[in-house]
């Protein structure tokens, strides 16, 4: 089995929350810390499950997720609105996208054991060939 250590959101980064910008919205932006820098995979694969999360609620918008290092932002939200709908949200996306990196490592090894194999096969194959051409003789 391929190991991975799940990654976490293990606080709101309170000193890097952004204040609402002079318009009409009051929305800003939402920084969290992540137990460690997460892969590119992992990253891409968060970004697809926030856009179509599982189960969310009707506060959810599905383009505000960025991650950069080991700091997911939700950038377009309100810090009550992340008590109240996307605390939830985040959690079982993260979940989901710690299961779906799993499940890619191991299909990324099962296919590299695949090409091994099979590397070995046509390596087996040439030998053989070239063990049958040694004892055909012309003269």
């Amino acid at each position: 089995m391929v190991s991975f250590e799940e990654i976490k959101i293990t606080c709101v980064i309170k000193e890097e929350i952004t204040t609402p910008p002079n318009t009409k919205s009051d929305l800003y932006a939402v920084p969290f810390a992540l137990s460690r820098v997460p892969p590119a995979k992992w990253k891409e694969l968060f970004i697809a499950n926030w856009k179509a999360p599982l189960e969310s609620t009707g506060m959810h918008r599905p383009g505000i997720a960025e991650i950069t290092g080991d700091k997911l932002v939700l950038t377009r939200t309100t810090i009550e609105e992340v008590e109240q709908y996307h605390k939830r949200t985040l959690l079982r996306v993260v979940e989901k996208t710690n299961r779906d990196y799993q499940k890619w490592l191991v299909e990324q090894e099962q296919e590299k054991q695949a090409r091994a194999q099979e590397k070995e096969r046509q390596e087996e194959r040439r030998r053989h060939a070239a063990d049958v051409a040694d004892r055909i003789k012309f003269e």
